[in-house]
């Protein structure tokens, strides 16, 4: 049994499923347009997120798009993925004009006998390395801490604490906020309040 083909962009993608979809657009046909589409993801910090993108074939004056299996699997990252469509006139590849835009969220998929995959979104992530940074500061001598991330690598002092503390309210905003939207999708109650303390 073969994926759906939707008519439409897909809200949903599942990391290691391929996705197939159609388009058409009465003012730019495939006869004349080139069709593409550029997914990008959420971002970590100040470091911008990273995507894929996805071509469309002709198909009479419409649009096929497929984004292939491996290409999903290739995602490492889930969360909320901004997208844009463009179209490129065949005859002056300079006349390009955006058609479309929206957001489809990424959830990843368990698609390999690897049992420590990692299901925290960006925002947890980043939440959670900067609690074992303040951790490592309250707890011992440390006076640099290397905090990870999807988005790479960077070295905090002591010094830096009160800007952990800082940014630890911000992630920690984005994360309630995370789970709240969970719990309402699965059927939970509304109006949960999540208290954050820092010392």
């Amino acid at each position: 049994m073969t994926a759906s083909v939707r008519n439409v962009e897909p809200t949903k993608i599942t990391t290691g499923e391929e996705v197939h979809w159609t388009r058409s657009y009465s003012d730019y046909p495939a006869t004349l347009w080139t069709l593409a589409y550029y997914f990008r993801g959420p971002g970590v910090g100040s470091t911008p997120g990273t995507g894929f993108n996805a071509a469309a074939t002709a198909d009479g004056d419409n649009f096929d798009i497929v984004v292939p299996a491996a290409t999903t699997d290739d995602i490492t990252i889930a969360g909320q993925y901004t997208w844009q469509a463009w179209v490129t006139e065949i005859a002056d590849a300079t006349n390009k004009v955006m058609v479309g835009s929206g957001r489809t969220k990424v959830t990843l998929g368990f698609t390999s006998a690897d049992l420590t995959e990692d299901t925290r979104t960006a925002a947890k992530i980043m939440l959670d390395s900067i609690d074992a940074a303040l951790l490592a500061f309250n707890t011992s001598d440390v006076q640099e801490y290397e905090i990870t991330t999807p988005a790479g690598s960077r070295r905090v002092k002591r010094s830096d604490k009160q800007s952990l503390i800082d940014q630890r309210k911000y992630w920690a905003s984005i994360v309630s906020n995370e789970n709240y939207k969970e719990k309402s999708r699965n059927g939970g109650g509304f109006g949960t309040q999540i208290d954050v303390r820092f010392i």
